[in-house]
């Protein structure tokens, strides 16, 4: 009878051990990245591993070992999910750390790197062979970074910042068209239908930060309600439910017209995948974000909020869009240049992915040093996380607003804090 209980104990404590490891699991998806969340929710990650494994790689192809998992998952690399159909046979994903010598570039995802306490590093270094190191959140979420171990170990970093050798452009994301494709020209046929099936204002899916992002963007929400714009929230933020993945998107493309693209944070060049919810899914994204748009952003095809001097003349401009459907309608001229038949996820992976066997080969068919980034730029690495270079003041200065220094009201000041207050540099 004892042995039995003694069995059983231990079978007791195993499955609670099993649980505290899936909660924490689950709760540092949530605390740091809402945004690959939902993107495994869109992807079919685990439903059929990619026919090109590791084992059967061809050796003439471009090769990228993940060196960390990615937000906790180590099966990312054989799923497909960094190498879309449009792209597969161009490189190489993998994730055994034994093929190290095969690789032509090592990526390490700082958020896992950094739960391993930032000391699973290769043993060895290939000089020939970059170090790039992934820093897809916020600089004010992610907290700081350890110099003594990250300065001067890297020779690229991918993330959203535009001096990142590794970020997203729109113009190596979308395709053109041969010809223009005229339907998205305000007075064809589909114009008039698109716009009479648009009966609501504005959606937002949000289901992370609810109440306490650095950006306030609920406060921001209730601001535009209060002056006539109502935001319809769905996830676990809001009251209403909309499906996983991809048909959540689809069915508020119907029937809205603009989603908020709200960040969670306010940090220079900082500007994830949301504003893509509304382009591919016949929207307006109405984006709440510090940076460079433009490089990110398809001409003509977004609303800046922090253009604005005020959240009332915000509101009063999503209005009049409401009321005048040639105008509003001119936000998706755009559409009859660039072809959006791929989806964001293989776009922005395949252009990535792109980025990094580019300025790889270019480095080492050069005369310079392939660790100029290493030397130089990363040679302090989390000064250039925490800060920019203000080149209107020629001064370093910080690069995220802080809650306190965030203004829902009168929306433009917080680009003038960021780039005309030279008290926040140094």
């Amino acid at each position: 009878m004892k042995l039995f209980v003694r069995k059983n104990v231990k079978y007791i404590l195993v499955m609670l051990a099993l649980v505290i490891i899936s909660v924490t699991v689950h709760l540092n998806l949530n605390i740091f990245n809402e945004r690959f969340a939902m993107q495994l929710r869109m992807f079919p990650l685990f439903q059929k591993a990619h026919p090109i494994l590791e084992a059967n790689r061809s050796e003439t192809k471009f090769t990228v070992l993940l060196w960390t998992p990615w937000y906790g998952s180590t099966k990312l690399a054989t799923s497909g999910y960094f190498r879309p159909n449009e792209c597969a046979n161009e490189y190489v994903v993998i994730s055994n750390k034994s093929l190290l010598h095969q690789a032509d570039a090592v990526i390490f995802q700082y958020v896992d790197l950094r739960s391993m306490g930032l000391t699973d590093l290769p043993t060895t270094r290939n000089q020939s062979v970059p170090w790039i190191l992934a820093l897809q959140e916020s600089p004010i979420n992610l907290g700081t970074l350890k110099s003594n171990v990250v300065d001067g170990l890297f020779d690229f970093t991918w993330s959203m910042r535009s001096d990142s050798e590794i970020h997203p452009e729109f113009v190596e994301m979308f395709e053109k068209y041969e010809e223009p494709d005229r339907k998205w020209i305000y007075g064809s046929n589909f114009s008039y239908q698109f716009i009479s099936n648009k009966t609501k204002i504005a959606a937002w899916v949000v289901s992370a930060g609810c109440s306490t992002s650095p950006s306030k963007r609920d406060a921001l929400a209730a601001e535009l309600a209060t002056h006539g714009v109502p935001i319809d929230i769905y996830g676990r933020c809001g009251p209403l439910n909309c499906a996983q993945g991809e048909s959540c998107f689809e069915r508020l493309g119907q029937k809205y017209l603009f989603y908020m693209a709200f960040e969670n944070s306010l940090c220079v060049d900082y500007i994830t995948e949301k504003p893509s919810h509304g382009w591919f899914h016949n929207m307006v994204p109405v984006i709440y974000a510090l940076g460079k748009k433009e490089t990110f952003a398809p001409p003509n095809s977004y609303i800046d909020a922090l253009e604005f001097e005020t959240v009332e003349k915000l509101a009063a401009y999503l209005k009049f869009l409401d009321e005048n459907p040639k105008e509003y309608f001119k936000y998706f001229e755009w559409r009859s240049v660039y072809n959006l038949t791929s989806s964001v996820h293989s776009s922005y992976h395949c252009q990535i992915f792109r980025k990094i066997k580019k300025v790889t080969e270019t480095l080492r068919g050069t005369n310079s040093s392939l660790h100029y980034g290493r030397r130089n730029k990363y040679g302090k690495l989390s000064q250039w996380f925490f800060s920019f270079y203000n080149s209107a003041l020629k001064m370093q200065c910080q690069n995220c607003l802080k809650p306190s220094e965030v203004n829902v009201t009168h929306l433009n000041q917080n680009k003038l804090n960021v780039f005309n207050r030279s008290s926040r540099c140094i």
